[in-house]
């Protein structure tokens, strides 16, 4: 397994973990060198080795088996098409938060990106996700949020959503200070809460509608009621999460308890599972079966 990092920032992480995930799949892997952004150097070591440096329009070259995107920012689909344009076969491109992803295989992956995922989710899980998944956003609930008894009425009737939106109010993010507009479909609010601009929100949510795969979704939410919890899980949806603050023995209920001094909130600690940044359940079983199996 032939493999050249593109860096973008030193913050590598994830690009340790990933490489350790390599290694046990193939029993070995050899880095040819590491390429960077507008052919920026880094002093770069791995496994006690400084990696040669690749200028971009040289990877075309390389007899490579995989790049990697390695670093703590980068947007996997701008970087994919400048690759592109040095001749760069876009899929022998990874990052190395995917391959860091417990239990990952290309296998899994490929099946993952090849699902057409559509998530229904309460709050920012799915965006997050998708990002963190380099999938593409097939769903309307992107960057925005319900309150939980909506989701639940829109969950028993979710074909509302080809509904117009009309704007209700707006409100302000206590923590990003700013005023954001509030829809309503139906009887269901939409809290737009990354938005400044309704118009520019409802836009955007009825393009992202037309992609809604009904044939394969995953509703996502969060409680901390055990009477939501048993709603939740009477839904006729065959793959179905809701993180919870305590034990149960539902199917659908993925027990998320907290162990920082300060406590994140539940719905924090749900966007930290999209991030993987809050490994507790295998991934790739949640996403393509709806399957809840614990990371040993």
């Amino acid at each position: 397994m032939n493999i050249i990092l593109y860096i973008t920032d030193k913050q590598l992480v994830y690009t340790h973990h990933a490489l350790q995930a390599l290694v046990k799949l193939y029993n070995g892997i050899n880095i040819l060198g590491y390429a960077s952004f507008n052919n920026l150097q880094y002093d770069i070591s791995m496994y006690g080795k400084r990696l040669k440096f690749i200028p971009e329009e040289n990877l075309q070259f390389m007899n490579y088996n995989l790049i990697i995107l390695c670093g703590n920012n980068y947007d996997f689909i701008n970087i994919t098409k400048r690759l592109s344009q040095f001749n760069i076969d876009v899929n022998k491109i990874f990052t190395d938060k995917v391959i860091a992803i417990p239990n990952f295989t290309f296998a899994k992956y490929s099946k993952l990106i090849n699902s057409q995922l559509t998530i229904f989710s309460r709050n920012c899980f799915a965006g997050i996700l998708y990002n963190t998944f380099n999938m593409r956003f097939l769903t309307p609930f992107i960057n925005m949020f319900f309150e939980e008894d909506d989701f639940l009425s829109f969950l028993h009737n979710p074909t509302i959503v080809n509904g117009e939106i009309n704007l209700i109010g707006t409100s302000v993010d206590e923590i990003l200070k700013t005023e954001y507009p509030i829809g309503q479909i139906d009887n269901i609010k939409l809290f737009f809460n990354h938005y400044k601009n309704f118009t520019k929100a409802k836009n955007i949510f009825y393009e992202r509608r037309k992609r809604i795969n009904w044939f394969n979704l995953l509703v996502v939410t969060y409680t901390d009621s055990e009477s939501k919890l048993k709603e939740f899980d009477n839904l006729p949806y065959a793959k179905k999460v809701c993180f919870t603050s305590f034990p149960s023995n539902l199917d659908s209920a993925y027990y998320l308890e907290t162990y920082q001094e300060k406590p994140l909130e539940l719905w924090d600690r749900c966007n930290h599972v999209a991030a993987g940044r809050l490994q507790k359940y295998d991934y790739f079983d949640m996403l393509l079966y709806g399957k809840k199996t614990l990371l040993s």
